[in-house]
């Protein structure tokens, strides 16, 4: 091995001598090398890291053939974006096409099996702990609302500028989801259902609040109502403090009519005429201690 090597070592790099030593020892003892490369194989793995500046780094250790694979598809992926006149730089589409075909996998979305452009076809999305795959964008409310200069943050992770999250919003549909934060411990303390009906606790929580409608005067229990959005779905989440059961009366009342309804900080429900009269009523009060007597007279 080394008289072959010294024999090539004229005019080469290390790197180009040490490939050069490598496929000698190749040719000199094949079946260790088969070894040492079906061994390697099982190292396969990708890691990611957060980086500075709400950057991270995914490190991919993969057989050769499939990382070739990889970089010649993402970078078939970049030209084509530049040559439809994509201004952004080749490393910026490359790295949007991976998290584009993952984004695709993870929701279900897949190409098409006879390899057309027809769009993509509808498979089996992945799951985890029986829901699907969620990467969480957190941003709050005054800098979604345009007040506060601060940017969005995947939590644990890094920082998102506010102009991502909004391409986010436009370009792929997001769904949001409300995640209530306590503005001095910073812990959530709620996290809404992200669909329109209920999740069963969500149902035995709103229940247990009221016992009966909330509807002014109604004895229907709530077991017996409809669990009504306050806010209108979607606009308005699908969480314990946006729904109330309402009995069939008020909630064709409220659906067919400019009645209107609010929770207010308490919890209480406030109903609204068009000829602003006002009735409030309390969920069901669980204290058995006895009123204060009054003093007076």
């Amino acid at each position: 091995m080394e008289r072959r090597a010294l024999r090539c070592q004229a005019g080469k790099t290390a790197t180009e001598l040490r490939k050069h030593a490598r496929r000698i020892l190749t040719r000199l003892d094949p079946e260790t090398a088969e070894r040492r490369a079906a061994a390697a194989r099982e190292d396969a793995d990708v890691t990611f890291e957060p980086a500075e500046d709400g950057m991270s780094e995914v490190y991919a250790r993969m057989p050769v053939e499939g990382g070739l694979l990889v970089k010649q598809a993402v970078d078939a992926y970049a030209i084509t974006a530049k040559q439809g006149g994509d201004p952004r730089r080749v490393g910026v589409l490359r790295s949007e096409a991976l998290t584009g075909w993952a984004a695709d996998y993870l929701t279900g979305r897949t190409v098409p099996p006879d390899g057309t452009n027809d769009g993509p076809s509808r498979g089996s999305a992945p799951r985890s702990g029986g829901r699907p795959i969620e990467i969480g964008v957190v941003i709050g409310l005054g800098t979604a609302l345009g007040r506060d200069p601060l940017p969005a943050e995947v939590p644990g992770c890094g920082l998102v500028p506010r102009e991502a999250v909004a391409r986010m919003i436009a370009t792929e549909a997001a769904k949001l989801r409300l995640l209530v934060v306590d503005e001095t411990t910073g812990r959530l303390v709620h996290r809404a259902a992200d669909s329109y009906r209920p999740t069963p606790d969500q149902i035995a929580q709103v229940r247990a609040t009221w016992i009966t409608s909330a509807g002014p005067g109604s004895q229907v229990f709530a077991d017996r109502c409809d669990l009504d959005h306050v806010t209108p779905h979607p606009v308005g989440p699908t969480s314990v403090d946006n729904l109330l059961p309402e009995d069939r009366t008020w909630h064709v009342a409220k659906t067919k009519t400019a009645l209107t309804v609010t929770i207010d900080d308490d919890g209480s429900a406030r109903w609204n005429t068009p000829l602003g009269q006002t009735r409030t009523v309390t969920p069901y009060d669980y204290l058995l201690a006895q009123e204060p007597e009054n003093d007076e007279g």
